[in-house]
């Protein structure tokens, strides 16, 4: 291959690195619309007429759902994990060992100190697991008490975002 043909093949590298660029952009924007169109304009609209759904003439079904966005606080993990047990959760807290490289893990955790095996044994909940966990305790709240505040339900340790949220469905044109 001469030169000319990686000259060639490193303009197109160019064009095409270019273009891909102002795809990056133009679907950040198209991006942001959306968002600011689900989760702020389209439901707070529908919200200040007092609708939480609608079809629309053309078959177009919105509904506005409420998520929450729950996080445990730094520092705050054992009263959030207490909850959780509290509340009957506790199966979806999961304990990780970290284990140094090369040492024989052939013991239960028990095992391990008598056998001078070091580790680290750490509580978790993957996000999702959590998220789904903290909507099912306020969903049954809601249903004992509908106007029930989150915060009386869940404690200072998981901080809860709450959002709503337009879910679309268009219409068979």
């Amino acid at each position: 291959m001469s030169f000319d043909g990686i000259k060639i093949y490193t303009e197109r590298w160019k064009l095409c690195r270019e273009a891909y660029s102002k795809y990056e952009e133009l679907l950040a924007s198209v991006k942001k619309d959306l968002d600011e169109l689900e989760n702020s304009l389209i439901p707070n609209a529908l919200m200040t007429a007092g609708i939480n759904n609608m079809t629309l003439d053309d078959g177009t079904s919105i509904k506005i759902e409420r998520f929450l966005n729950p996080k445990i606080q730094p520092g705050a993990e054992v009263e959030a994990f207490e909850f959780l047990e509290k509340m009957g959760y506790g199966s979806v807290i999961k304990t990780e060992f970290k284990f140094n490289k090369g040492e024989d893990l052939g013991e239960i955790e028990g095992f391990l100190a008598e056998m001078g095996v070091s580790y680290e044994k750490d509580l978790n909940i993957h996000y999702q697991t959590l998220r789904k966990t903290i909507r099912e305790i306020v969903d049954h709240a809601e249903q004992s008490n509908p106007d029930v505040d989150i915060r009386d339900v869940i404690p200072s340790s998981i901080a809860v975002e709450t959002f709503n949220k337009a879910n679309i469905k268009p219409g068979k044109a």
